[in-house]
């Protein structure tokens, strides 16, 4: 790979792997995983002929909230909205949001008007409209997303003649940027588990479909990484090709590597290499504070530290550094001041990260 002055030709060259390859990509938020998967849909809804599936930030746009009804409804006319409501998907879509939420929440789905509430049974037994929160919100929007996912491969499954619905006919790719928020590491792995199970029945059954998966969550990156990773080892097949990128952007330029192996956590290693860089070109800013304290804090579980400070276990400055990074790694004082670092803030950052990769033989190469 290599780098890039704008999102449009990493488009062309995704779209070009994508035809025989599926693709998992790492990026920071801000790098331009969003407006990337926009770049790639390139479908024509009013003729209904969709060649790419994109779950993103825009399928939001699909749905509203009325406050005053407690109400959460899916925009009708839409073709999201005809399909769901044509393959009768409701049931569907209950069974998977209730994979993620308690069991005393429940959904109901008005295929008619495209409403839909959500209730909690009191001690008495009365009903009781709630709203959701904002993460069971958009567990919904995945699960409305998931459950139409699952019946086009269905639906591709058959022959040609046999289908129902003519609508995916065309489809080449499915999407998927960031479909973690705040959710906790059990709904992580069971959302994880939903798309590896996606993209293992389609290989399975033959269906030219292939999928991009773009995140910045590390514990998503790790559990599709490693799955993949393994299958493609397992079977030699085509169907079961698969490469790894990082996204990145560098002042105005965008950079795409291809990761030929897993680096424990990658996300941890672009996050070195950007201090580093920011080091070496003088320009250190209270935001690498987050990004050193985020590497810290997972190497010192991954090596059984009980915290962070441990690392620097014999190290001269180490009470300078734990005030220091807890200080300037707060979101609070992060967001107050984004630009400039004292000279001796720079200083105690930069002997401590020459620590850190020299104590523990972090290669970053140039």
């Amino acid at each position: 790979m290599g780098k890039y002055k704008d999102l449009d030709d990493i488009a062309k060259e995704i779209a070009e792997s994508l035809n025989t390859k599926d693709i998992l990509v790492y990026a920071f938020n801000a790098t331009g995983k969003t407006r990337l998967s926009v770049l790639l849909d390139k479908n024509d809804y009013e003729e209904e002929n969709i060649k790419s599936l994109s779950y993103n930030a825009i399928v939001e746009d699909y749905f509203s909230w009325d406050n005053e009804k407690f109400t959460f409804k899916i925009i009708t006319g839409t073709w999201l909205f005809n399909f769901i409501n044509d393959e009768g998907l409701d049931g569907d879509i209950i069974d998977v949001f209730n994979t993620f939420i308690e069991a005393d929440i429940k959904p109901e789905i008005d295929l008619t008007t495209g409403e839909m509430r959500f209730y909690v049974t009191d001690i008495g037994g009365s009903k009781k409209t709630v709203k959701i929160s904002k993460g069971e919100e958009r567990l919904f929007q995945w699960s409305v997303f998931y459950s139409v996912l699952k019946r086009a491969t269905d639906l591709l499954a058959e022959k040609e003649e046999d289908r129902s619905l003519k609508v995916f006919n065309q489809l080449k790719y499915i999407v998927i940027d960031d479909p973690i928020s705040s959710l906790d590491d059990y709904k992580v792995y069971t959302l994880s588990m939903q798309i590896l199970e996606l993209i293992k029945s389609v290989h399975a059954r033959k269906i030219s479909v292939k999928f991009l998966l773009l995140t910045h969550h590390a514990l998503f990156y790790n559990i599709v990484f490693n799955t993949l990773k393994n299958r493609m080892n397992c079977k030699k097949q085509a169907d079961d090709k698969v490469v790894f990128y990082f996204l990145n952007k560098i002042d105005e330029e965008y950079e795409l590597e291809d990761v030929k192996k897993n680096q424990l956590a990658v996300s941890h290693i672009v996050m070195l290499k950007e201090i580093k860089r920011a080091i070496q070109s003088n320009n250190l800013r209270k935001k690498d504070f987050n990004k050193f304290r985020s590497v810290l804090e997972k190497t010192s579980i991954y090596l059984g530290f009980k915290k962070w400070e441990d690392l620097f276990e014999g190290y001269k400055e180490t009470e300078a550094v734990r005030k220091i990074v807890n200080m300037n790694s707060h979101e609070k004082y992060v967001e107050m001041d984004t630009e400039f670092l004292t000279n001796e803030q720079i200083q105690i950052l930069t002997n401590a990260f020459n620590y850190f990769v020299e104590e523990y033989k972090v290669q970053l190469g140039e």
